[in-house]
């Protein structure tokens, strides 16, 4: 947002645009950011910068700043509501804390809209840059608790711990590619929604698209987009040697399930014949077991002083 405002005025005042120039854009950053933190903190902050020999000094205001970044403000508006009024159907009333996350939170607008959005005072007793950090380490010891309580039957702080449950959800839906009979095109039916709890299964019958098929390849799909070209492909899997001579229509069960340690199983049934595929996929995947291990070591050998 800030490149876009100083590249605009640089043009106008020189006739140039730096923002065709990647590198230009690249080596700004660092001084986007240190401005982004002083609109934080103050109404205005100057900015100055060299591009081909020419120079550009400038004061932007917080209110021009925050202006420009309406839109993406609404936005935040509209995901704050859609994740606790529509999908967890939490109202804000049963909400204790409205805990601020990321460094784009300490702008004072967003904190604005948070408490007119919430009726809440947002919570800044967390660094917003350490926040998920925090909740990864408390998330770690509660898991460690539950495996020693189950070991050892030790009771205490590490029992109580325990007992606190953590519901995983989905980051996003999984679905499988079908294809429009009308318009010919390919299309992410969704099964499992987006933050639903794990773990979960959910099965639905489709139709063959046409005759005398041989074999069926299932295609799962992780997003939200309505094409199926648009989203993430996970896996596939495919029933094969189905019979000869199966008509249009004929019904297919697919079943997907996501477990809680992020696997998920897919299985296609021919409903006709009992013929059945399926396979094990692991959508998103991180770090391989080898790298997970080496940087655990690193992490073991850190002092914090």
């Amino acid at each position: 947002m800030i490149i876009d405002l100083v590249g605009a005025e640089f043009l106008a005042r020189h006739e140039v645009d730096p923002r065709r120039d990647e590198a230009w854009v690249e080596g700004m950053a660092g001084q986007v950011e240190a401005t982004k933190v002083l609109l934080s903190q103050l109404p205005s902050a100057p900015i100055e910068f060299t591009y081909r020999e020419r120079t550009l000094r400038t004061t932007l205001d917080r209110s021009r700043f925050e202006q420009a970044s309406r839109d993406l403000l609404t936005r935040t508006r509209l995901v704050t509501r859609l994740v606790a009024e529509e999908q967890a159907k939490v109202p804000w009333s049963e909400i204790d804390k409205v805990l601020l996350v990321g460094g784009s939170t300490r702008m004072p607008m967003v904190r604005q809209m948070l408490l007119e959005a919430t009726g809440k005072e947002p919570d800044d007793s967390l660094d917003p840059d350490q926040v998920v950090a925090h909740g990864a380490a408390l998330y770690a010891r509660l898991l460690a608790s539950q495996v020693e309580v189950r070991e050892t039957g030790s009771t205490g702080e590490r029992g109580r711990l325990s007992e606190i449950e953590v519901i995983d959800v989905n980051s996003h839906s999984l679905g499988v590619v079908v294809l429009d009979r009308k318009t010919g095109k390919r299309l992410n039916h969704v099964l499992i929604p987006k933050n639903s709890p794990l773990p979960i299964a959910a099965s639905k019958v489709f139709a063959l698209p046409k005759e005398g098929q041989r074999q069926v390849r299932v295609t799962v799909l992780e997003g939200e987009a309505p094409e199926a070209e648009a989203n993430i492909v996970v896996g596939e899997c495919r029933v094969r040697d189905l019979p000869e001579g199966l008509p249009s229509l004929a019904p297919i069960q697919v079943r997907l399930s996501y477990g809680s340690s992020g696997k998920v199983n897919v299985m296609a049934l021919d409903m006709t014949s009992g013929s059945v595929a399926q396979a094990d996929l692991e959508p998103g995947r991180g770090m391989t077991d080898d790298e997970i291990a080496r940087e655990a070591e690193f992490v073991g050998k850190l002092v914090i002083r």
